[in-house]
């Protein structure tokens, strides 16, 4: 029996800061399970896959694959009255997840420590590269950087996979963390930092081969 199309997480609120398919994909399976999911986009800029192509009477299909049951939300994060409104929605929330480089979340003044501020049991998922206190997590990596340094590009015999499995295999690490961070909740009433590193939950998955 399938387990999509079944609301497991009605009324469970996620804020979804992420890009592309490496947040996406996680936030998609909480939505697919009946979780409302509201992604916080730029003004003017939106998620940089809206126009990514083939495009579809006029949408990214790349887009509505990744973001089907999701809400959208433009703020203005760098003003005090985009701070404002994204507090009042996280007093709301269940878990925040975001992808951004380690430090942009605290240049905000958005990060774990003001959003426990107002709810204290917030579960607050950061996806890096090597983790939030990693440097290496500030460089501009991408899916086949990954793969090389895990050593799986080479058991692939250099072959370039078509579907980014570093992204993939992190979103799903990022749901299990969130799910079990949750379940801890339920016992402890507290919240918690997931912090998920790409290069790990790759590494993980190379144990299979």
């Amino acid at each position: 029996m399938s387990a999509m199309g079944k609301n497991y997480f009605a009324g469970l609120r996620i804020l979804d800061h992420t890009r592309y398919l490496l947040g996406g994909y996680a936030t998609q399976v909480f939505a697919d399970l009946g979780a409302e999911v509201i992604k916080i986009e730029s003004i003017g800029v939106g998620d940089f896959c809206r126009t990514e192509e083939p495009m579809r009477d006029g949408v990214s299909h790349y887009f509505s694959a990744l973001n089907r049951n999701k809400k959208s939300l433009a703020l203005n994060l760098k003003s005090e009255a985009g701070r404002e409104a994204y507090f009042r929605l996280v007093k709301t929330a269940d878990v925040v997840i975001e992808n951004f480089r380690p430090g942009i979340m605290t240049r905000l003044g958005i990060d774990f420590e003001a959003e426990k501020a107002v709810k204290p049991d917030i579960i607050h998922c950061g996806m890096s590269s090597f983790g939030q206190k990693d440097p290496r997590s500030l460089k501009a990596l991408h899916d086949i950087n990954f793969q090389a340094l895990a050593g799986y590009l080479s058991l692939n015999g250099g072959k370039i996979t078509p579907v980014h499995l570093v992204d993939v295999s992190t979103g799903m690490v990022a749901v299990q963390t969130i799910s079990a961070a949750l379940l801890q909740r339920e016992h402890t009433g507290e919240g918690s930092f997931c912090d998920v590193k790409m290069f790990d939950a790759f590494v993980w998955w190379n144990a299979l081969i």
